[in-house]
């Protein structure tokens, strides 16, 4: 007589299969991630420390990690970023470090609190944003990609009122090496609606409000930048021959949309040397702002010179000038400003 229990066993075993598997997988994905927080934990608290030695000043005060399953994301509190050779500084109440546990080579930094940094030599600025956040994305050892993104982005004194200081609708900027040489960095950068903190001496009849801002650059020789060992880095990019080579631009500052590119470094005096070639939409606008307005005598010759598509800023033993190729002849270089260092010499302290 046939057994009636023996065609079942197949499809229990078709049931049973199935769920061990995944019972494996959810019980291989728990091992995975704490094994992950873990090594998370670790990683953040010695570079806290190595900080603390060089500097004085630990990473964070605190640090939690949760998120299980799905997310990983660690709450620092009292959160800083301090250069050892005394470039820069920042502190802010509570930073969010999340980690993509499918990719953890890929970081996203997000920044609640108000962010209060300094530059060497330089008084205390605070960065406040609807949102603030960076990203850093690993290929192996390599750095791959590092990005920052705001919202509602406002960077003034800490005491400054709600309507002063550099402000930006948005702002983004990505930074990544360069495909043609790994050793040059290309970086892209977009804002928009932004507020100057206040008018740019020789361009005030442009304003203090950007509509757009697109730029495309490639800093070259950028390895001397981050070399941990050299008290300025700057200098040393200089000395290396390095270049900030602006190879697209698009901006809207006040009357006047232009394109440009062109290429800019430091002089040994710390100052910017190269030249810039603008090309405006409108010419005649553009040039009215830069020559001072219509009372100018160079303003009516060059409003005559319709055909005129570039103009170009040149930076040149400290001075800032323009000039410009029209049908009525090269206009000479125009000065418009003195131009000071763009920072001071890196402090040295004896034995």
């Amino acid at each position: 007589m046939t057994n009636p229990a023996s065609p079942s066993r197949p499809r229990r075993w078709g049931l049973i299969i199935p769920w061990a598997i995944a019972g494996l997988i959810v019980l291989g994905w728990c091992g995975y991630w704490f094994a992950l927080r873990t090594a998370v934990l670790t990683a953040l608290n010695e570079w806290s420390q190595t900080q603390a030695q060089a500097t004085g000043q630990q990473g964070f005060a605190a640090a939690t990690i949760g998120g299980f399953p799905l997310r990983l994301e660690a709450r620092l509190t009292q959160a800083a970023l301090v250069d050892p050779r005394g470039g820069y500084e920042a502190q802010t109440p509570l930073a969010l470090v999340a980690i993509n546990p499918v990719n953890p080579q890929h970081v996203i930094v997000t920044f609640p609190e108000p962010i209060v940094y300094a530059l060497e030599g330089g008084s205390p600025r605070q960065m406040t944003g609807d949102r603030v956040e960076a990203s850093v994305r690993l290929e192996g050892d390599r750095l791959a990609r590092v990005s920052f993104a705001g919202e509602g982005l406002r960077m003034a004194p800490p005491t400054a009122g709600p309507e002063e200081g550099l402000r930006f609708a948005t702002l983004g900027v990505h930074v990544r090496p360069d495909a043609r040489n790994a050793a040059d960095w290309q970086v892209a950068i977009q804002g928009a609606g932004v507020r100057l903190a206040g008018p740019v001496e020789a361009f005030e009849a442009f304003g203090e409000e950007i509509s757009a801002l697109t730029l495309g650059v490639v800093i070259t020789k950028a390895e001397a930048l981050t070399d941990p060992d050299a008290p300025d880095p700057l200098e040393l990019w200089r000395q290396a021959g390095g270049e900030a080579r602006l190879e697209a631009a698009e901006i809207t500052w006040g009357p006047a949309t232009a394109t440009g590119d062109g290429v800019i470094r430091l002089d040994a005096s710390r100052r910017l040397e190269g030249s810039l070639n603008v090309r405006p939409t409108d010419t005649r606008a553009f040039l009215d702002a830069v020559a001072g307005g219509g009372d100018n005598p160079l303003t009516a010759i060059l409003a005559q010179s319709l055909e005129i598509s570039t103009v170009t800023l040149a930076a040149q033993d400290g001075v800032l000038s323009w000039q410009a190729d029209t049908p009525l002849g090269v206009i000479a270089p125009q000065p418009l400003r003195s131009l000071g260092p763009v920072y001071e010499a890196a402090s040295s302290s004896g034995p």
